[in-house]
């Protein structure tokens, strides 16, 4: 056992001999002296702390109980993870006091929080002058606000602790409407800080979750979800409106007011950060700010994919990755409601790697990915009895019996692709390896499984679904869009295998832009649903749109080797993608310098192409070498200037594939001079 030293630097005394005031010669078991006057070894005791006060037997047994029920309480609550570095303190140092945490840190079962702390004068000050800019920011947008409802984006992001959140919030953000004086606002902010050093109290019921938000509704965490809800809001009034900007009593356009909601997003996450606040809510909060970034700035931003790495930190910080323990003390509303935020979580890093073509951050390899259940809101809010016999109807799998679509039935076939949608990505975005065709096909295969594994009844159907409902037609087109670019990412990696897989791709390709423009030709979806039809132009149609001008291209030098494809029909077809870039894109829209590269690289590509300029004659013998030489190096996805002059002589069209993610030197056989195609 190791001698304990005092303070002062020497050993600790036996307390016979510190009782006697004599001195010890420090001796184990039983020191010298007390040896001497025959002292046994359970007397001649080192105590750890000899100056403590004793503890009476009723004061012993009082601790010993309140530690116990301490104890079961940090057990039981999910909230308040147990700490398994700092504790150890103790049973080194039983002198010392259980350290003062000053910041979040992480453990390994969870997060443990820093003690709550009084916020200095300054942090006070700054949160008084956003709650001052936010209620600016409402009284400004003023009656649209209060038509505004969460239920509208359910397309988007589905949670009830998101709508819980903004009505709350947006209830005492009316309130706070009364007294707006700095003095007012200091104390409001002072109480912010203080509610959200510590976690969100979730009752075990849901029909009481509503009282208890409006009871701590005022946090940073609750404020920011309202922020970027008012940001998605305004991008939702540009949609119906078809313009950005403002209504007659709005002092500012829409863009800025947009710019401002954003700004109150990052302050709030700022807070969250200073704080250490990490929870359920916060995670909802990075979320809904991924989405309202990517209507600010598009989706190729550098704010979206930071937001992005923030929302995988906070992911991990909870634990998530671990997927969600039926943890006893844990509300069954809140099990499924993290499920339907581990889901979004996959589906925002899965769509932020494939539009920038950079890695994933929340990696399948260290996840445990569990499918939230079918079921409505109201059955995961209700009663616990209606919960489990809402959970009757479902079968095996999962799925509702009855074949009704909830806003949770697209997040699960969502998930279901993204899994495999990272395993794309990983062949398309990790280094080459000699087995690429093999696991490409692999995956083909998996993606097509899973796809026939899902219910006909969430499956599209283009030629019956627009006759139903509109927003079950634009969720099912989604989904459908989402399996067919996962497979046209495979197809872009054995494109160069196989003149037939070349085929696959482009008629892949072709599929995506077909359904895409579809609901362009219907008058009343290009009010209610602009925004959902103008990304998916973005995301989907222009990635391949690229792969069939570049293919027309081809065909052009090379006419004797076209493939089987409705040539016409993709004509037509980028013709109308062209045209909606250029009578959607409006300057300030997020995505508008994408839309009008698209429209400038597509026009003058398809004028080349129907102008039919003849290339230059060459040898045949030499031909013939070019491209034995050409597919040779397609199959080492290495460019080569001699047979790509297409885009290789051609900086704008290199920056526009660098752009989409795609590699030119699969379609760039091509010899025409880029001078001659776009004068």
């Amino acid at each position: 056992m190791t001698d304990r030293v005092r303070r002062n630097g020497q050993l600790s005394a036996c307390e016979p001999c510190r009782k006697s005031k004599l001195r010890c010669d420090h001796g184990r078991p039983v020191c010298g002296r007390c040896v001497r006057r025959r002292l046994s070894e359970q007397q001649c005791l080192y105590h750890p702390a000899p100056m403590a006060r004793r503890l009476t037997p009723q004061s012993e047994q009082n601790m010993h109980q309140n530690e116990a029920t301490r104890s079961i309480v940090t057990v039981s609550s999910p909230y308040e993870p147990i700490n398994m570095n700092s504790n150890l303190m103790s049973f080194a140092d039983p002198n010392s006091p259980h350290p003062r945490r000053l910041y979040t840190s992480l453990t390994r079962t969870g997060v443990a929080l820093p003690q709550n702390s009084v916020p200095d004068q300054q942090s006070i000050c700054e949160g008084a002058r956003l709650l001052h800019d936010i209620l600016e920011l409402a009284v400004e947008i003023g009656e649209p606000l209060e038509r505004f409802s969460v239920l509208e984006m359910d397309l988007c992001i589905h949670s009830p602790l998101v709508k819980l959140a903004w009505k709350a919030t947006n209830n005492s953000m009316q309130r706070l409407l009364i007294d707006r004086s700095a003095l007012n606002l200091e104390l409001i902010s002072q109480t912010i800080f203080e509610r959200s050093s510590s976690h969100p109290v979730f009752p075990p019921t849901a029909a009481t979750l509503e009282s208890a938000f409006s009871t701590q509704a005022l946090r940073w965490d609750m404020i920011g979800i309202y922020c970027a809800q008012i940001g998605i809001f305004l991008g939702g009034e540009k949609d119906k409106t078809f313009s950005l900007s403002a209504h007659e009593m709005w002092k500012s356009d829409r863009k800025t007011l947009m710019q401002r909601a954003f700004q109150a997003c990052l302050q709030c996450e700022s807070f969250c950060d200073h704080l250490g606040a990490i929870n359920d809510l916060t995670l909802w909060f990075r979320m809904l700010t991924i989405l309202f970034a990517t209507w600010c700035f598009g989706d190729d931003s550098y704010h979206v994919l930071r937001l992005v790495g923030s929302m995988s930190s906070v992911f991990f910080a909870l634990g998530f990755h671990k997927g969600v323990e039926n943890d006893p003390s844990l509300p069954f509303y809140m099990i499924e409601i993290r499920k339907r935020a581990i889901a979004w979580a996959h589906d925002h890093d899965k769509v932020c790697s494939s539009f920038t073509s950079r890695p994933v951050h929340l990696s399948r390899h260290f996840c445990v990915i569990e499918m939230p259940l079918d079921l409505a809101d109201s059955a995961i809010m209700g009663t616990p009895e209606a919960f489990l016999e809402a959970r009757e109807n479902l079968d095996a799998d999962g799925w509702s019996k009855d074949g009704v679509i909830h806003a949770v039935s697209r997040q699960r076939v969502q998930l279901m692709l993204c899994i495999i949608r990272e395993e794309a990505l990983e062949l398309k975005l990790g280094p080459t390896t000699s087995d690429l065709e093999i696991k490409a096909e692999r995956i083909l295969r998996k993606l097509k499984s899973t796809w026939q594994s899902i219910p006909s009844y969430m499956k599209y159907d283009k030629v019956s679904q627009w006759a139903g409902q509109i927003h079950t037609a634009m969720s099912l087109q989604n989904l459908w869009l989402e399996y067919l670019y996962t497979e046209f990412i495979l197809h872009t990696l054995l494109a160069s295998s196989s003149e037939l897989n070349r085929e696959k791709l482009i008629i892949t390709a072709h599929e995506i832009v077909n359904t895409v423009l579809l609901p362009t030709r219907q008058r009343d979806l290009l009010h209610s649903h602009r925004a959902d039809i103008e990304w998916a132009l973005v995301f989907y149609a222009m990635p391949c749109a690229s792969v069939l001008v570049l293919e027309l291209l081809r065909q052009n030098q090379y006419p004797a080797e076209r493939l089987n494809i409705n040539r016409s029909g993709i004509i037509q077809d980028i013709s109308v993608l062209i045209s909606c870039c250029d009578s959607w894109a409006e300057a300030g829209q997020s995505n508008y310098q994408i839309c009008k590269q698209a429209q400038s690289i597509f026009s003058k590509s398809l004028d080349s192409i129907l102008n039919h300029i003849q290339p230059i004659p060459m040898d045949k013998s030499a031909e013939v070498t070019a491209r034995e030489q050409e597919h040779h190096n397609e199959t080492m996805r290495l460019m080569s200037p001699e047979t790509s002059n297409v885009v290789a002589q051609d900086p704008e069209w290199m920056a526009w594939l660098e752009s989409v993610g795609l590699q030119g030197d699969l379609w760039l056989e091509s010899s025409i001079p880029t001078s001659e195609l776009y004068e």
